[in-house]
């Protein structure tokens, strides 16, 4: 976790990250804690080997997968921010960990503020089907997304924000995004690594997803 937290682009380069399923089990027992008013608590953090997913650099050579979970008593102390279908979560994070991940990302956006305590989101909906509902497995509603920003995050605030368009692949392969924020200097900063799907991969005696490191990059 240190090396993660003390060089993130440098650790997302050379490793594959993603947010423990776990951790958005455990974060509905507390929906308080998300919400337009809420100051998030930090919760025990541990950096694990993912199971069952097999992760390629850039030039396709076998790179390690990790993942970050709960931990127990002597975890690293970190934010965490969940997902949720047609919906958005927000909370502030300030100076009680130093880092933040949030979940998975393959058509939502995400958001966040500027300084040493600031808003972050992370915001999905879909268009409208034909009876006016809103559901999954349809197109994103980029601009009700956008709506949702500024409404959380102010019109007038600065702050940066990572789209679908900003991390789309060139040759149409499926994204899969991580975005994880460090806290240097009483400052957030904010990095993400993209990655494709590709075709399934044989592990061992089994067939498991494949992934294969795209870029990395701050989060503008």
């Amino acid at each position: 976790m240190s090396e993660l937290v003390l060089h993130p682009k440098t650790f997302l380069k050379s490793n594959a990250l993603w947010p423990s399923g776990l951790l958005n089990v455990q974060a509905r027992g507390n929906p308080a804690t998300f919400g337009p008013n809420a100051t998030a608590q930090v919760i025990p953090l541990m950096l694990r080997p993912k199971p069952g997913v097999q992760c390629l650099n850039k030039t396709g050579v076998p790179m390690p997968c990790w993942e970050i979970a709960p931990a127990g008593l002597g975890g690293y102390l970190g934010y965490y921010l969940p997902w949720q279908p047609n919906s958005t979560k927000t909370m502030v994070i300030g100076d009680k960990a130093d880092f933040f991940i949030t979940d998975t990302m393959n058509g939502c956006t995400f958001a966040a503020g500027i300084g040493g305590t600031v808003r972050v989101a992370h915001v999905n909906y879909n268009t409208f089907n034909a009876d006016g509902d809103r559901e999954e497995g349809l197109p994103i509603d980029q601009g009700h997304m956008d709506s949702e920003v500024q409404r959380v995050m102010g019109a007038a605030t600065p702050g940066v924000a990572l789209r679908k368009a900003g991390y789309t692949i060139a040759n149409g392969d499926f994204p899969n995004v991580t975005v994880v924020g460090v806290r240097r200097a009483g400052l957030w900063t904010f990095a993400y690594q993209k990655r494709a799907m590709t075709a399934p991969a044989r592990l061992g005696t089994a067939m498991v997803p494949g992934y294969r490191l795209v870029s990395v990059h701050n989060v503008h």
